[in-house]
């Protein structure tokens, strides 16, 4: 009796997997083909999103109500108010909050950021060689990080010690200038100096290149007085080269605003899903690996500008688009050029399915 149950039950459920999930499925490959087409002749997500919303949860209520009737989805009998209701419901809570935020920017409209002032292994990171050579591809600006000396200078380092690129563990911290720039600075076989950010800054304004700076802090690091050594030196040099800064030291980007700093700031946000509280800041940044796009529709990342940081994979750039400004990247030539491939009618199909996709499936 228990094996005849078992066998019926699961006929059953192979039916139904068959019958249904497969309808799903093809249901919402359409909704997809379909939203990727409307991409095209309306360049934002925000239309696509609202189309694919309505096509899904009206599947949804076709099949819910074919599977009480054990009828086809292509039946379209939808009779029951409560499941219409439902449908309703589910349908305003989806589509309210994608109206409520700032329009999307698509690739050909974002701004193309060279990661530690490279492109790809061109040269020594925050090197004024990488800058030199960065600046000849055109990027939107080139970012760079900032940490203090043991004499109150400014120099260009992302790390707190020297051991990545000189194989020595010399703290930034407790080291002079001078005696900082007496390394040599090894990285894709190519040589380097430790910049002073004088000297870099000085390079970017006479090459019109603007720069993306980011304050780098250690624990304990005193953010007032870094705030007011920064702007004091570098505001009116940094308004002439256009420059953005930011940081991921809240204290520190609250200390730029009360020191009246003019330039926009941005807060580099430690996970994707941080609900952010939309504070004396600019725009976000955050790590793209972890992004998750979907967030900004349900209200857990703030109205601001974002970009994302450090996508490198030449295909990545097209699954993001929603509330995105910008890409921080390391291969800002490679990313580029896939960009521009991506010229005629099939290949934009097919990006914007991969990226609604990832965007709303």
């Amino acid at each position: 009796m228990s094996a005849w149950v078992f066998k019926h039950y699961a006929r059953l459920a192979y039916h139904y997997l068959i019958k249904y999930v497969l309808q799903a499925l093809v249901s919402q490959l359409l909704l997809l083909l379909f939203s990727a087409i409307l991409l095209i002749f309306i360049p934002t997500p925000t239309w696509s999103y609202i189309f694919m919303r309505i096509g899904q949860i009206a599947v949804g209520v076709i099949l819910i109500q074919q599977l009480r009737q054990n009828q086809p989805i292509w039946s379209l009998k939808v009779r029951s108010g409560i499941v219409s209701i439902s449908a309703l419901i589910l349908l305003f809570i989806n589509v309210l909050p994608i109206l409520t935020i700032p329009q999307a920017h698509m690739v050909s409209q974002w701004q193309w950021i060279a990661h530690r002032g490279v492109n790809g292994n061109d040269g020594v990171q925050n090197s004024i060689g990488a800058l030199r050579q960065t600046h000849l591809k055109y990027p939107s600006y080139i970012e760079l990080d900032l940490r203090l000396t043991k004499d109150q200078k400014f120099v260009v380092m992302h790390d707190p010690n020297t051991y990545h690129l000189t194989g020595k563990r010399e703290d930034i911290a407790q080291h002079t200038q001078e005696q900082l720039r007496r390394l040599v600075l090894t990285e894709y076989q190519k040589h380097a100096h430790i910049a002073s950010f004088d000297t870099y800054l000085s390079v970017a304004n006479r090459l019109h290149q603007p720069l993306m700076v980011e304050l780098k802090t250690v624990p304990g690091d005193p953010a007032a007085h870094i705030a007011q050594l920064f702007t004091s030196r570098y505001q009116r040099r940094l308004a002439q080269n256009h420059a953005i800064v930011h940081a991921s030291n809240l204290r520190l980007l609250q200390a730029l605003k009360h020191q009246h700093f003019k330039l926009p700031v941005g807060y580099i946000v430690p996970f994707s899903f941080w609900q952010t509280s939309g504070g004396q800041y600019d725009y976000e940044s955050s790590n793209g690996r972890s992004y998750c796009a979907a967030l900004p529709l349900v209200g857990t990342i703030s109205k601001k500008q974002h970009y994302l940081w450090t996508e490198n994979d030449p295909h990545s750039f097209i699954l993001y688009d929603i509330g995105i400004q910008g890409l921080i990247t390391d291969q800002l030539s490679l990313i580029q050029s896939e960009f521009k491939k991506q010229n005629n009618i099939f290949s934009k199909i097919t990006v914007n399915m991969f990226l609604l996709f990832r965007l709303f499936c």
